[in-house]
């Protein structure tokens, strides 16, 4: 049986569980449970925090996990990661207060409050920057209100919470995203049933931005119809019944161009043009 670790709360576990589902895995989880069997196939997850996921996966204790990269090199952990997401997308920055000169981060001692002491020792022996760092857990943004630091190394998608608290970023220290991580001997051991959870993943993953489109042509455009919709490997053509003037196409579109590709078509004379959510694709 495989065990894949998600964390327990927040945005992220919400988008995993969402994920495991859209590929047909049936969890049933209920509030505050700590693990959950899937009823159609040999898995079991573990709800676990976020930040202890990379060290649960080094160690053996789950096969797989889905969490951060930002948490994965805090820890320092040798895991492999094996698919990126489409969710968790944030930056690490150093803000400085509002009250600091951008000057001053090379000519004093700064006092840096975080949740990620590694990285952020780490990047300011390589960028020269004299500091202390104090480690703290939770609203690291309030440290430098409460006097105690100058800046923060913490993670920001919006900007939104750094800009309420009088928090300027002036250096990016990694981009981030949630991934599926995995332990290395069992991804080898394990190789037939990680596979197929890999497919079923990317399949979601695969689908999230395409949409299926299906539309009447004339028959008299089909020369320059596959240069409008190329679709995975071409439209799909079908006859319809009782007309010898049009075909019906069937393609997969990416959704960021479903405007512009039915404006061409319907320059070429489509009609009854149908689009619809795609839920898997598996190439």
């Amino acid at each position: 049986m495989i065990k894949i670790g998600l964390p327990n709360k927040g945005r992220l576990s919400d988008r995993s569980l969402e994920l495991l589902s859209k590929a047909g895995f049936k969890i049933l989880t209920k509030e505050r449970k700590l693990s959950a069997f899937c009823e159609n196939f040999s898995m079991e997850v573990i709800f676990a925090r976020a930040s202890d996921i990379p060290g649960f996966i080094q160690e053996g204790m789950i096969d797989l996990g889905i969490t951060g990269i930002d948490l994965v090199k805090e820890k320092g952990v040798c895991v492999e990661q094996i698919l990126d997401l489409d969710f968790g997308q944030a930056e690490l920055v150093l803000a400085i207060s509002k009250n600091l000169d951008k000057d001053q981060l090379f000519s004093k001692k700064l006092k840096i409050a975080t949740c990620y002491p590694k990285i952020t020792k780490t990047f300011c022996d390589e960028r020269g920057l004299n500091a202390d760092i104090i480690e703290i857990s939770g609203a690291v943004e309030l440290a430098p209100k409460l006097g105690l630091a100058d800046a923060i190394v913490d993670l920001t998608s919006s900007g939104e919470t750094m800009r309420m608290n009088d928090l300027q970023p002036v250096m990016t220290l990694l981009a981030t995203k949630a991934c599926l991580f995995a332990n290395a001997k069992k991804l080898q051991a394990d190789k037939p049933k990680i596979d197929k959870i890999l497919t079923a993943l990317e399949s979601v993953l695969l689908a999230h931005e395409q949409k299926f489109l299906i539309a009447n042509v004339p028959k008299t455009s089909l020369p320059d119809i596959g240069a409008v919709v190329p679709g995975l490997s071409g439209p799909t053509l079908m006859s319809i019944l009782g007309r010898e003037d049009l075909c019906a196409i069937q393609v997969v579109v990416n959704s960021r161009e479903m405007t512009e590709v039915i404006d061409r078509l319907k320059k070429l004379g489509a009609s009854g043009i149908l689009v619809t959510n795609i839920e898997q694709i598996v190439p």
